[in-house]
């Protein structure tokens, strides 16, 4: 099978599928616009993640076994560091706020995992009915981010059922894997085993690292996806097995398929790996590396379709997503964010500046230092990217990973130079941890009136009777809780769309007064309106913050005309 590997059909054989398939995508969308296009082309998605994962898996288990023990077991047979990984997993489970849904973004991505994982497309479902254990939808849309992290949810989804509570769960578990896979990578790269433990410790005890962990949010499974492909392709580099270059093609589409920035931030890692690349692609092959090209074009070339097809999304921007004018605004909240010691250890910040001034190797404080900027600057142009905008100061995970480790370079030379036992440098995550405790415990206040629509959505879903419907903005919060739901606007259609739904559902029509009806005027505008065109009756309420959320049942009127 290996001879295969030196043969240049295959190689050629992948390009050729993948510039076919382009051909054809694009000549079709010329005759039938970007909407029938996203219906092609999200099934090719879904079909490259599942081949993405398979060819991960595929590689691992056909590689000689002599690769894997070196790579695996010489980085974390220590017995410190199974220890540590079932510490971090119980501290973070009983730290961790445990709340799926900080803000309503995340329900998107459980919602996309959900449809996944109960009729196999990759969508967020906007009129879903539950029936007898199966889910049925009716309505669905595609999303501009990529499929990777939802269809990771998905896995969980078919084994144990969808919840929101599981998401965070299945995300809590992406910190241990972040941690080994780290430590795999960077003692690949030469680093001690000190420097290693101490920096991917620093990393998961940072607090925003660890406190997003365990809700449903996309960034902590984007740093460790990218870890695990980091690894992966360092251990290729350094042992030549072809079929770990496979599964390293594979884990790094997997990883680019996490977020779209997640290019950004693999960019940044394989700085790293330069030394490693310029003196190992020699002895690797030339059949190896265009195989392991031609398969990373073929896993990729449906991610930039998808973002080409989403490039028009205004991304909830009223102006331009992108623009010079955010620059400085942006740069006075992230900046400060660095060195206020609020929810960022300041101890990481000067550690981390003093490694780019003074420590050596330079080729590898400078990589890590253009890995930092890569996934710290791209947020400053972004309208959203200001960590006081919302709850986006989780946009301060992905560079949160290079800070930690120029901090490590720094604490390891001073305590080389210091004769300091490994013990107490080990302690400054521990010490970390201990500090910013209640930063990782707390939730913030700023999205608290979204959590309250969430708290009051668990609230009535509990009381509601079988074969009823909710109408609401988020159909996902009910059908993740085993609840028939639809998009709001979908019951102020025509008269005989609106009669179905009547029909259909015995146990009544509800309209949830959510979120927006209770803070946006044109919103509450459009859902007063909507609930006049009914016999509405109020059967529950709750008032938080002089704003109100109410359970509405909708009858229809006799003597009015739908």
């Amino acid at each position: 099978m290996r001879t295969l590997f030196n043969k240049w059909a295959l190689s050629t054989a992948f390009v050729i599928m993948g510039l076919s398939l382009i051909g054809g995508l694009v000549f079709y969308s010329r005759h039938s616009g970007v909407i029938y296009y996203r219906n092609y082309v999200f099934p090719w998605i879904m079909g490259s993640v599942l081949l993405t994962i398979l060819s991960v898996l595929v590689g691992a288990v056909c590689a000689r076994a002599e690769t894997l023990r070196s790579a695996m077991w010489e980085s974390i047979r220590q017995p410190q560091v199974p220890i540590l990984v079932l510490m971090l997993f119980f501290i973070a489970y009983g730290l961790t706020p445990q709340v799926p849904n900080i803000l309503f973004d995340e329900t998107i991505f459980m919602s996309i995992a959900q449809t996944f994982s109960k009729s196999g497309m990759l969508a967020a479902c906007h009129q879903g009915r539950i029936e007898g254990g199966g889910f049925a939808c009716y309505a669905y849309e595609y999303y501009k981010q990529p499929p990777g992290f939802p269809f990771y949810l998905s896995i969980f989804y078919r084994m144990f059922g969808s919840s929101a509570s599981l998401a965070a769960l299945a995300n809590l578990l992406t910190l241990p894997i972040a941690f080994v896979a780290g430590i795999v990578f960077l003692q690949d790269l030469g680093w001690t085993r000190r420097r290693s433990l101490l920096a991917m410790g620093l990393y998961v005890t940072t607090p925003l690292v660890m406190h997003w962990s365990g809700t449903a949010a996309l960034e902590p499974f984007s740093v460790a996806s990218t870890l695990v492909a980091l690894a992966v392709t360092g251990r290729w580099l350094k042992t030549g097995d072809a079929w770990l270059g496979a599964a390293a093609a594979a884990a790094l589409a997997w990883a680019m398929m996490s977020r779209l920035e997640s290019v950004l931030l693999i960019s940044g890692g394989l700085l790293l790996l330069g030394p490693t690349i310029r003196s190992r692609l020699s002895s690797i092959g030339r059949s190896q590396i265009t195989l392991f090209c031609s398969l990373l074009f073929l896993f990729t070339v449906p991610l930039f379709l998808q973002m080409y097809l989403f490039r028009e999304d205004p991304w909830g921007a009223s102006e331009s997503r992108f623009a010079l004018k955010y620059f400085w605004p942006n740069l006075k909240v992230n900046g400060s964010f660095l060195y206020k010691n609020d929810h960022y250890p300041i101890w990481i910040t000067l550690t981390a500046a003093l490694a780019v001034l003074t420590a050596r190797p330079r080729y590898h404080v400078w990589s890590i230092l253009g890995w930092f900027l890569a996934s710290y600057v791209i947020y400053l142009f972004f309208y959203a990217g200001s960590y006081e905008y919302g709850m986006d100061a989780r946009f301060s995970i992905p560079s949160s990973l290079p800070l930690a480790l120029l901090s490590a370079i720094y604490l390891d030379r001073w305590a080389e130079a210091k004769s300091a036992p490994s013990s107490l440098l080990l302690a400054v995550p521990l010490l970390q941890l201990v500090w910013f405790a209640p930063v990782i415990r707390n939730v913030q206040t700023q999205p608290q009136s979204a959590r309250d629509s969430i708290l009051f959505s668990e609230t009535y879903l509990k009381t509601l009777p079988p074969d009823s419907i909710v109408f609401t903005h988020v159909p996902s919060v009910p059908l993740l809780r085993n609840q028939n739901a639809a998009l709001l606007h979908f019951i102020d259609h025509d008269e005989a769309a609106v009669r179905h739904f009547f029909e259909r559902y015995s146990g009544g029509v509800y309209m949830d007064w959510t979120y927006w009806c209770a803070t946006t005027e044109d919103y509450r505008k459009n859902c007063q309106r909507i609930a006049d065109r009914f016999d509405s009756e109020v059967v529950q309420s709750m008032t938080r913050d002089r704003l109100e959320f109410k359970l509405i049942r909708l009858r229809l009127k006799k003597s009015t005309k739908i």
